[in-house]
């Protein structure tokens, strides 16, 4: 499953009222960190320094990611990490969500309807069509923290940085173990056996992610 696929499943599954959700703008800049994360882990794309450049342009089949893909490749000039991120994230941000709820409900993992409410904000009623799958990912995350002796895969760990971002330890986690959850992540990012272009890339995806919601006026995740 891609991160971008995962990191929605969590945040979705915080919402006890499944008729009414609005995916805030947190989520947004997250999932457009982790669709980027998930074009570099393709070997699609790669950072040189702070900015994004091209490795192979053709398509990944998957529809968010072209979408980001084309974008990049439309681009007349190289840009930043970070430019990247707020374009996603912004102006017809609403499509490029949905892209990924499509992709889950046509893996049969969800099913959703969009409304409009108030004529102007996008709402989702949705079901989890496989529970089981949402349980494991949530199981996944705790025993990256519970099993201090084996190390997550690369695309665990992004996804982990990114709920970081976003609060969403809180879905997974125990509020008495956040220290420990912390600890963990530092020891994780410093000495775990990790390929160092990666980690880099985690460090600079995490940066980008906090500048671009202070710009949208979300307060950055200080865990």
């Amino acid at each position: 499953m891609l991160i971008c696929e995962s990191y929605l499943l969590i945040y979705l599954e915080k919402w006890k009222d499944r008729k009414s959700i609005a995916i805030g703008q947190d989520a947004i800049v997250c999932l457009a960190g982790a669709g980027i994360i998930d074009l570099i882990l393709r070997e699609k794309l790669t950072l040189d320094g702070k900015k994004i450049k091209f490795i192979d342009t053709n398509p990944t089949g998957v529809e968010f990611l072209d979408e980001i893909l084309t974008m990049v490749k439309e681009s007349k000039k190289v840009r930043k990490l970070y430019s990247w991120i707020t374009r996603i994230a912004g102006r017809h941000n609403v499509d490029r969500i949905n892209l990924v709820f499509k992709s889950l409900e046509n893996q049969g993992i969800l099913q959703f309807e969009k409304r409009v409410a108030a004529k102007i904000f996008y709402k989702w009623s949705y079901n989890f069509i496989k529970p089981e799958l949402i349980q494991s990912l949530l199981q996944q995350v705790q025993n990256a923290f519970i099993e201090s002796s084996i190390e997550p895969e690369i695309e665990l760990l992004c996804l982990l940085n990114l709920l970081q971002q976003s609060r969403l330890f809180s879905v997974c986690i125990s509020k008495e173990y956040r220290n420990l959850v912390k600890h963990r992540m530092e020891q994780l990012l410093l000495f775990g056996n990790y390929d160092p272009s990666h980690l880099e890339m985690i460090k600079l995806v995490k940066k980008a992610i906090k500048s671009a919601l202070t710009e949208v006026g979300v307060e950055a995740i200080p865990f």
